[in-house]
């Protein structure tokens, strides 16, 4: 067999729209150092992470990549932002991930939406009642992540699944969000909420 040349292999190159990993017992440090290699590339447009560790380098890393943007003066119309994110049962060492951390990762999540929107969102199995104490009670949206996950309703029309199964919400939370989504269906189409809550 003749010998063949090595390829260099250019990471510019490698471009990963689809990411799925799903109960791989991968490490927090891992899939932020994964992370961190793929936001350069500006072609990811979806991340499933399911039954894996998730602790603050997660964190960190995936509020990188929903902010990520094409480079200032840049006219690469090949860039594509993050629009598919799903998290379902993550944990943080032996424990379940705490809700302080699906709250940061909410608030980046809503820092962004005006300039990368995501068009579908999961947030299954995870601790999503967690209000901050220093974030107090909104009258109209409620506690912390619900707080964020309202906002996304009246800041992002463009978003098309919402999926909070095993979530772990209040009753009163859970009827924050049904308030905040029937505000906005008032706003499209005029109906009163009254007659939607009917």
């Amino acid at each position: 067999m003749k010998n063949k040349e090595k390829v260099a292999l250019n990471p510019d190159q490698i471009h990963i729209k689809n990411l799925t990993i799903d109960d791989c017992g991968m490490k927090d440090g891992a899939f932020a150092t994964l992370m961190d290699a793929l936001v350069r590339q500006g072609k990811l447009t979806s991340i499933t992470y399911i039954n894996n560790e998730f602790s603050q380098q997660s964190v960190d890393a995936l509020s990188k990549i929903l902010g990520n943007s094409a480079a200032n003066g840049s006219q690469d119309q090949q860039f594509q932002h993050l629009e598919c994110l799903k998290l379902g049962n993550l944990k943080s060492g032996n424990q379940n991930c705490p809700g302080r951390l699906i709250y940061e990762l909410m608030v980046a999540v809503d820092d962004h939406c005006p300039k990368n929107p995501l068009k579908r969102l999961k947030l299954q199995e995870l601790e999503l009642g967690y209000g901050t104490p220093d974030f107090g009670f909104d009258p109209e949206y409620g506690y912390g992540s619900v707080h964020c996950i309202s906002k996304q309703f009246e800041w992002n029309p463009g978003l098309l699944e919402l999926d909070i199964s095993h979530s772990k919400l209040l009753p009163g939370q859970l009827s924050s969000l049904m308030a905040a989504l029937a505000r906005q269906y008032t706003d499209a189409a005029g109906n009163s909420p009254s007659k939607m809550m009917m």
